[in-house]
């Protein structure tokens, strides 16, 4: 269990397990999204914070992706 800042309280839970598992699995090209949307309900404002991460990540793997097939 990791602790989430929620809304000005801490929260024992386990978002940030999640998000980064969801991160891993797309990485993979495993499915991916269930991961975020669970992280995302456990604590939007962490969600919220950590789409950058998101971005970059999915960016990266498309530029990858695209490098690999030429």
């Amino acid at each position: 269990k990791v602790l989430c800042p929620n809304q000005g309280s801490i929260l024992t839970v386990e978002c940030t397990h999640l998000f980064d598992r969801g991160l891993v699995a797309m990485a993979l090209g495993e499915p991916y999204q269930p991961y975020l949307e669970q992280a995302q309900q456990l604590n939007p404002d962490y969600y919220k914070k950590s789409e950058k991460r998101i971005a970059e990540i999915e960016k990266t793997l498309q530029e990858l992706g695209d490098k690999g097939g030429h």
